[in-house]
């Protein structure tokens, strides 16, 4: 099976399950974007079940809902 037939296919299953079950869904890309480096100086809680990033002043594009196209 091609990769994109793979990544494409698990990802119409995945989010069909999501819809059927009114879940949300976070998409993580496997390709970097943004500077590794900069990501992992990110402050972050680690809570039992998932890291959980805090608010991080001077940080643009930044927030505890995410990264934008601007960090």
């Amino acid at each position: 099976m091609a990769p994109i037939a793979s990544n494409l296919g698990g990802t119409i299953n995945c989010l069909e399950l999501a819809r059927r079950h009114d879940a949300a869904f976070l998409f993580l890309s496997t390709s970097r974007v943004y500077p590794i480096e900069r990501v992992n100086s990110l402050p972050f809680d680690e809570n039992a079940t998932r890291f959980q990033w805090q608010n991080a002043e001077g940080a643009p594009g930044f927030s505890r809902k995410g990264i934008t196209e601007d960090f």
